[in-house]
């Protein structure tokens, strides 16, 4: 489970998923067929899984920085950074109430 977290082997994962499909699709409008079947004997629109398969790859491509989740160094500046020092300077009579 610990290599699932690893982003190098999620976009890998989404690359090979996009890969799948795409070719699926390529395959199936290739040789005259709209349509092709799956593993499990259903039946898949080609032209649809290739439009599917694009997404995940455009993610891969262009978001890819952004895909680990981890929001982007932003430093403050001007009157955010004013009010983010005060609101670190504030403190609230709450944070050390002891009840009893």
């Amino acid at each position: 489970m610990k290599a699932l977290e690893n982003i190098w082997v999620s976009r890998l994962l989404a690359f090979l998923f996009s890969a799948a499909l795409i070719l699926g699709g390529v395959q199936a409008t290739f040789f005259g067929d709209l349509h092709y079947r799956n593993y499990w004997g259903g039946l898949v629109f080609g032209p649809f899984a290739i439009l599917i398969g694009l997404f995940p790859l455009v993610l891969v491509v262009f978001k890819w920085k952004t895909l680990n989740g981890s929001p982007p160094n932003k430093k403050h500046r001007g009157r955010e950074a004013r009010r983010a020092r005060k609101a670190a300077a504030v403190k609230y009579p709450i944070d050390d109430f002891q009840k009893w």
